[in-house]
């Protein structure tokens, strides 16, 4: 299966600037919304908390296969602490 890594630039503006990159096959392009939120391929990124909104505002649905690799090596990390400093 291909995987993708999902590159997001947030625009805290708030300006609607926000914009998204796929990289696959040693290529990095720029996507839309409903580019990202279409995708069956894993997707793989960081702080997927902060683009799933954005997306979901956006388009009204999410990509179905995320991971996120801050919350992987959260839940794979075996330490408690790890967990707790993320909730905050």
């Amino acid at each position: 299966m291909t995987k993708k890594a999902l590159i997001f630039i947030r625009d805290y503006t708030d300006q609607g600037k926000d914009r998204f990159f796929l990289w696959s096959e040693n290529v990095l392009k720029e996507a839309s919304a409903e580019d990202i939120s279409s995708q069956t391929e894993e997707l793989v990124c960081h702080d997927y908390w902060l683009i799933a909104p954005i997306l979901f505002r956006l388009t009204g649905r999410l990509p179905k296969l995320i991971t996120d690799v801050e919350e992987l090596r959260i839940s794979i990390s075996g330490k408690r602490s790890e967990r707790e400093k993320k909730k905050r």
